[in-house]
């Protein structure tokens, strides 16, 4: 199992010693420490924010700033994986959608094959995965 650090962590320093050599989180809500984590870090992952906005009573309502983030940042090396939107006091459809744009979106281009590869094997064990999840949110609504 990978451990990723969440980030931020102040002061910059012990962010640098946190996650040099190895995994971090970055929020969309607190990207500041994005460019420490693209230099020091094997890899990185990246979060939504939604909970936090929500628990400042600022809930997400575009998520279209997020996604754009999310497709800059999936192109760099190091990306490994993006939390789907998730709506504080939403419903499963509204989360289908969500779940159905992300997978669209993370159609990776042909330009590196051994990247690729990984890829597309993240992308079909995401879609099984969010294929059993739904099946099972069905099933247990009915």
């Amino acid at each position: 199992m990978i451990h990723y650090h969440g980030l931020p962590i102040t002061p910059a320093t012990a962010a640098h010693a946190a996650i040099a050599g190895g995994h971090a989180f970055i929020s969309f809500r607190h990207p500041d420490q994005i460019g420490l984590a693209l230099d020091v870090c094997q890899s990185f992952a990246v979060d939504n924010g939604a909970f936090s906005a929500w628990r400042a009573g600022e809930p997400v309502t575009d998520w279209r700033p997020y996604y754009e983030w999310v497709a800059f940042l999936r192109r760099m090396p190091s990306f490994d994986w993006a939390v789907i939107p998730d709506v504080i006091d939403g419903d499963h459809i509204t989360w289908g959608n969500h779940v159905c744009r992300l997978l669209r979106m993370m159609r990776y281009e042909e330009d590196v094959p051994s990247l690729n590869q990984r890829r597309r094997a993240k992308k079909r064990q995401l879609e099984r995965f969010i294929t059993t999840a739904y099946r099972s949110a069905a099933h247990a609504m009915q």
